[in-house]
């Protein structure tokens, strides 16, 4: 089934505003583990707070972004599950195309600063943990 032209678009625009709210989701959940490691998980560790005590909430709120990613990452074509935000170029279940060519990505780096910035703190953590 051919799709007009109208509908292309409106598709691509589906598709940009969906990958823009998760991006969205990615930083704000980047920016929330970055808090949490800085500066939660110290004071806590201070007061003496158990990490069983609130770990747990930090882990509904990861359960939960990864709930909203599995509701907003779907083709606006077919609604499938799209997998990879900063390298899908098209649909693997229906094949329609978002891009006609290969779009700028300059997200990756970000993404790779922020896992090279929260494994430093996870490190960091750990490392100040051991010497107490």
């Amino acid at each position: 089934m051919e799709k007009s032209k109208e509908q292309i678009i409106k598709y691509k625009e589906e598709f940009k505003k969906r990958r823009s709210m998760r991006i969205a989701i990615f930083i704000s959940t980047m920016v929330f583990l970055i808090v949490v490691g800085l500066f939660v998980l110290p004071v806590m560790d201070m007061l003496g707070v158990s990490r069983m005590v609130w770990a747990p909430f930090v882990y509904l709120i990861m359960f939960g972004v990864i709930i909203s990613i599995a509701f907003v990452w779907r083709c606006p074509v077919c609604n499938g599950y799209l997998g990879d935000v900063f390298s899908t170029r098209y649909c693997s279940k229906c094949g329609f195309k978002f891009f006609n060519e290969k779009p700028k990505n300059k997200t990756q780096l970000f993404v790779t600063i922020g896992f090279i910035i929260i494994s430093h703190i996870c490190h960091a953590q750990i490392s100040f943990s051991e010497s107490i």
